[in-house]
C-alpha cells in the first residue's frame, strides 16, 4: 500500500492510508505493485492497473446489460446486477495528473466520463428496480422506457473500453499480464498480421454491415451472420466462470 501512496505523492498528490482504503478495494491493493524508479516504469505500472480496472468494468457493465435483458423475458423475479461501474482508482489517477504523459490520456478521460455517467444512471436504475419489482414483471414496456437512459451508455462505453483495453494489452510486457490476457493479446496479434482493418464492437448483432475485409473484436458474438475473422472476448476475459455461457 505504501508503494501506491508513494507514486501518487511523487506526482503532486497527497493521499493517506485511510483515504486509500476508502477508494481502493483491499483485494485489489495486493495486485498494485508500484515503484517510482523511473517515469517509464511508472507508465508500465499504471498501464497494469488500468488493464485490471478496464477488465473489471468490461465485466461489470456487460453484467448490467445482462440483467436488463433477463428482466425483459423473466417473469419469476427481477434480476439485480451485483456490481456498479467502478471509477475510484481511475479517478485518483486522473486527479493526481498521472495520465498527462500517456499517449492514451484522451481515450482514458473519455472512458472515465462515460463510466461516471453510467454509474449515476445505474444507481437510479437499481433504485427503480427495487421499488417497482412487481410492475416490472407485468409491464415490460414501462420497464424498457425506464431503462432507456442507462442502456444508451452501454454500447459506446463497452466499445471504448474494449478499444483502450486492447491498446494497453498490446503495449504491455507479457510477464506483466496473466495467462488469459497473454492469450487474448497473442490472438489479437495474429489477427493484426492479416493486415485487415480492425472493427471493435460490443455485440456483433449491432453491426449494420459485416465485411470480410475486417477483423472484428467484440464482447459478445450474437450475430446470425458468419464472420470469418472475429475475437469474442466474453468468455476469454470473464471475471468469473459463472459469467461465461
Amino acid at each position: 500500500m505504501e508503494i501506491i501512496i508513494k507514486i501518487l505523492n511523487d506526482n503532486q498528490g497527497v493521499i493517506s492510508a485511510v483515504g486509500l482504503f476508502l477508494v481502493v478495494p483491499l483485494s485489489l491493493l495486493t495486485g498494485l505493485i508500484i515503484d517510482s524508479v523511473s517515469k517509464d516504469n511508472n507508465r508500465k505500472k499504471l498501464a497494469e492497473i488500468l488493464i485490471d480496472e478496464l477488465w473489471f468494468n468490461l465485466n461489470y457493465v456487460s453484467q448490467i446489460n445482462n440483467s436488463y435483458e433477463r428482466n425483459l423475458h423473466d417473469t419469476n423475479g427481477v434480476h439485480l446486477p451485483h456490481y456498479p461501474p467502478r471509477t475510484a482508482i481511475i479517478e485518483k489517477i486522473i486527479e493526481f495528473n498521472l495520465i498527462k504523459p500517456l499517449s492514451y490520456s484522451r481515450k482514458l478521460l473519455e472512458v472515465y466520463a462515460q463510466l461516471s455517467e453510467a454509474k449515476i444512471e445505474f444507481s437510479k436504475w437499481v433504485s427503480y428496480l427495487n421499488a417497482n419489482a412487481n410492475d416490472i414483471l407485468t409491464n415490460k414496456n414501462v420497464y424498457k422506457t425506464k431503462s432507456t437512459t442507462l442502456q444508451t451508455y452501454i454500447e459506446p462505453l463497452m466499445k471504448n473500453m474494449i478499444d483502450l483495453w486492447l491498446q494497453l494489452l498490446l503495449n504491455q510486457d507479457n510477464k506483466e499480464l496473466n495467462e488469459n490476457f497473454v492469450a487474448i493479446k497473442q490472438e489479437f496479434q495474429e489477427k493484426l498480421k492479416k493486415n485487415k482493418q480492425i472493427r471493435v464492437c460490443y455485440k456483433t448483432s449491432e453491426l449494420k454491415v459485416s465485411e470480410k475485409a475486417f477483423v472484428y473484436i467484440c464482447w459478445i458474438n450474437d450475430s446470425k451472420k458468419s464472420l470469418p475473422d472475429i475475437i469474442e472476448l466474453k468468455d476469454k476475459a470473464a471475471l468469473f466462470d459463472t459469467w461465461k455461457d
